[in-house]
């Protein structure tokens, strides 16, 4: 069956705009992103991330979106930066990469999950392989706060749609927590993708089947610091009409 990638052009909104890398922005806000890279497959091969400079993350999250086969119980993650691995391979010793909880699948068997790690080591060239996947599309993200899981929810369509909401991310432990909400889609995606208001699709932040010959799954994130109240994800891949899974999930 023939699966749909993509590195496209992003949509960002406004309030990409934050200083990157921690810096307190006007009205208090601060920016945790430091840098994303991307990376997809055709059938079972290894997708591998270009390196990036995570120097200064606190965590590390690792968006995966396969076909069939559950990232969660089928994926194999290798980082390596500077001869070292940040982070162990799923189920090993600490710190490891660890999904973010119960996996979510659209009817056509798009599985979408978030994994995440403290890393042990950071640095130039930062990399990661993930193995074991069909059709793998992937988003591998650093950030510069908020190590703590708290809140997760998510969806999966029964059949082609075009927009797909997380649902209610459920109330946080307090404000200032970390949100990222994501999406994973079958189909030919063009890369006219947005998310709803307040989030940010941040650079490198999206990567469509495109990027290899339309042989591969889409996926993508967004990210906003949160209030005291829950949040939600509705994402939007105009003209890919599709089966679509969608997640939230804060950090604290």
């Amino acid at each position: 069956m023939k699966m749909l990638f993509f590195i496209a052009a992003l949509t960002i909104n406004a309030s990409a705009q934050i200083p990157v890398g921690g810096v307190t922005a006007a009205g208090g806000i601060i920016n945790p992103f430091i840098v994303s890279s991307t990376a997809n497959a055709a059938s079972t091969a290894p997708a591998v991330t270009t390196g990036m400079n995570t120097t200064g993350a606190t965590l590390l999250t690792l968006a995966i979106s396969s076909f069939s086969n559950d990232p969660d119980g089928s994926a194999s993650i290798v980082d390596a930066v500077g001869g070292n691995a940040a982070c162990n391979n799923v189920g090993g010793g600490p710190p490891a990469w660890t999904p973010f909880g119960t996996s979510y699948a659209s009817g056509s068997n798009v599985i979408t999950n978030l994994f995440y790690c403290t890393p042990a080591h950071t640095g130039a060239g930062h990399t990661v392989t993930v193995t074991g996947l069909q059709f793998p599309a992937v988003v591998f993200t650093a950030w510069n706060i908020k190590t703590t899981l708290d809140v997760v929810n998510g969806a999966g369509s029964s059949g082609s749609v075009t927009t797909l909401s997380s649902g209610s991310s459920g109330s946080p432990a307090g404000s200032g927590e970390l949100f990222i909400t994501g999406y994973g889609s079958n189909g030919t995606s063009t890369g006219a993708l947005s998310v709803n208001s307040g989030w940010t699709i941040p650079t490198n932040g999206t990567i469509f089947n495109g990027a290899n010959g339309n042989t591969s799954l889409n996926t993508g994130i967004a990210w906003q610091i949160g209030g005291a109240g829950a949040l939600t994800g509705t994402w939007t891949d105009t003209g890919n009409s599709t089966t679509m899974t969608a997640f939230v999930v804060a950090f604290k």
